[in-house]
């Protein structure tokens, strides 16, 4: 998935620009990884969109409520404006989780709150 092929591509990387030696080891999965805070994935099934976040996001976030809820429900706000999505999921690295930064039960379906 995303994760292997990012590591490919940067190991081929780092050898085609001669920053490695061809018999160097490979930069392993978790050495690419390191610091990587983003959005994983997103799949989209009967109306309903399931994003998979990376655990990295939650060490570039303050822990705080209201942090919590605008990162949530700026990605739920902005997925629910494509026509055929009205609800979101989320999964952290492809686990469902009970919370997220220990506020929003990240079991729920959540749908748009244009509020925030």
């Amino acid at each position: 998935g995303f994760k292997s092929a990012l590591t490919k591509v940067l190991n081929d990387y780092a050898r085609k620009y001669k920053m490695m030696k061809d018999s160097d080891k490979n930069l392993s999965g978790e050495d690419t990884r390191e610091g990587l805070a983003c959005i994983i994935s997103v799949k989209v099934k009967n109306q309903s969109a399931i994003v998979d976040l990376s655990s990295g996001l939650k060490q570039k976030i303050a822990k705080n409520p209201e942090n919590e809820r605008l990162v949530i429900y700026q990605i739920v706000n902005s997925l629910t404006s494509v026509s055929g999505i009205s609800q979101v999921q989320f999964t952290i690295d492809r686990k469902v989780e009970k919370d997220f930064l220990g506020f929003l039960d990240m079991r729920e379906i959540f749908t748009p709150n244009y509020d925030i």
